[in-house]
């Protein structure tokens, strides 16, 4: 009669304990003795410990196996029949258990099991550093395999892109590189297609944060210049009998200093995408040009004798009185000017938005390293 036992000299090994669904694994059988007639079976959930009343019985579900033979019938093991009679047996498990081996030494019925082999489908790994990252900063994108003990060979096929209304693959020289990366203007979402021994898997994604600088109190509006002029700048005489009419930006004109940004260009992921890349400067001076006549010893200054009493079309006769109020007014008018463009452009709000100035441009070739927004000219008189 034969007995059902476990012999110590019959084993099992696994060429892997770790596996991915669709990667066969090879088992080998060995023993001090001539082995034959070897049946295997995997038992998907056997992942009872080594020794012990459960070492021998797969889960609810699963073949059961016994050190006596009444528990080891045939229909119990669900063999493999590609690996029938042959001393290894290589196969694709779809969930982490064991694999086990019945046969014949000498006159008995013998098995062993392989330890546990875990199965964990790979998939693609994408990490993005820095992330956040802050605008103006480069990002390094570098694909892998997870987990990393997974057999397999990672290929890239592709690279790509797709935020703020824009979508951007990888240059070709780069489609098929395991890291990807460039200047970051842009948040969005980065992406890798590639293949695992030979196989297509679902791609890997990464949402990339890209973070504004803070610019407050980095933008210097530079203290206006004042000064004297007439003809070309500002009529002179600032009335006559053909004009007698003291019109707004005769007497002073205020002329704003335009910010000169310069602009830097995103690369890689944000390929195409433009933003300033530093706080604007100004490379002019603010001027306050007054005019002439309302300097004490000028002609015209001192030529207005008028009464002050005396109102003509609306306005005040150019007495001694009126001119030594324009004389006053009219510079700290146009300083007023000063002030409301100083404000504007050293305030938080402003700062922000021109920090957060971006252009994307795919098809334009470089814009330069620098630009000059058009002057506004702001003017007052009395």
């Amino acid at each position: 009669t034969l007995t059902v036992e476990e012999i110590n000299p019959l084993s099992v090994r696994a060429d892997r304990t770790e596996t991915d669904p669709a990667e066969p694994v090879g088992f080998t059988a060995r023993a001090d003795e001539e082995m034959r007639n070897l049946e295997w079976a995997f038992v998907a959930g056997d992942t009872f410990p080594e020794s012990g009343p459960a070492a021998s019985r797969a889960p609810a579900g699963g073949a059961t196996f016994s050190t006596s033979a009444a528990a080891a019938p045939a229909a119990d093991w669900n063999a493999l029949a590609s690996c029938r009679r042959k001393e290894a047996c290589t196969t694709r498990i779809a969930a982490s258990g064991r694999m086990w081996v019945r046969g014949h030494i000498e006159d008995q019925i013998v098995f062993a099991r392989s330890e546990i082999v875990r199965v964990q489908p790979v998939r693609l790994k994408l990490d993005c550093t820095p992330n956040p990252v802050t605008r103006g900063q480069s990002i390094t994108c570098t694909a892998s395999k997870d987990p990393a003990s997974a057999p397999g060979e990672v290929k890239i096929t592709g690279w790509s892109f797709a935020g703020a209304g824009s979508t951007i693959k990888a240059e070709e020289e780069d489609q098929h590189s395991p890291t990807w990366g460039g200047t970051m203007v842009v948040s969005g979402t980065i992406s890798v297609v590639g293949t695992i021994g030979g196989r297509a898997v679902e791609p890997a994604t990464v949402a990339v944060n890209v973070i504004g600088r803070n610019w407050t109190g980095k933008i210097k509006y530079p203290d206006a210049t004042s000064e004297f002029v007439g003809e070309p700048d500002l009529p002179y005489p600032p009335v006559t009998p053909e004009n007698p009419e003291l019109e707004d930006g005769v007497l002073g004109v205020y002329l704003d200093a335009p910010p000169v940004a310069s602009y830097g260009e995103g690369s890689g992921p944000n390929k195409g995408w433009v933003y300033v890349d530093e706080p604007p400067l100004f490379s002019m001076t603010p001027l306050i040009r007054l005019n002439v006549a309302l300097r004490p010893d000028n002609p015209f200054y001192r030529a207005q004798r008028g009464d002050s009493g005396v109102r003509l079309s609306g306005r005040p006769a150019c007495g001694p009185a009126f001119m030594r109020q324009a004389a006053r007014h009219v510079p700290a008018h146009e300083d007023g000017h000063h002030q409301v463009a100083k404000s504007h452009y050293e305030s938080s709000t402003t700062a922000e938005t021109l920090e957060q100035t971006t252009l994307y441009e795919p098809n334009s070739t470089s814009p330069g390293r620098s630009c000059s927004t058009s002057s506004s000219n702001r003017s007052g008189a009395d």
